[in-house]
């Protein structure tokens, strides 16, 4: 997930920033490190294409439940 995320940094100004976000966001999800997937996530919902919004906010809704913060879940 770090490399991912120091990757997305090096792109920051590519069309292939989105897609380093996406994969941090991926693999801090599944290594259970919550708070860093919804920082990336947040990051990539500013980038990201109309056609991963709805992936993404699903996604984000899951996440916050994982961090007990199930209000904001309900809204995303």
């Amino acid at each position: 997930a770090q490399g991912f995320a120091k990757l997305a940094e090096v792109r920051r100004d590519s069309v292939l920033y989105p897609d380093a976000l996406w994969r941090a966001t991926e693999n801090s999800y599944r290594g259970h490190d919550f708070p860093t997937a919804l920082v990336h996530l947040d990051e990539f919902l500013k980038e990201a294409a109309a056609s991963m919004r709805p992936v993404a906010l699903v996604l984000k809704g899951q996440i916050l439940l994982d961090l007990d913060r199930v209000a904001e879940a309900e809204e995303s």
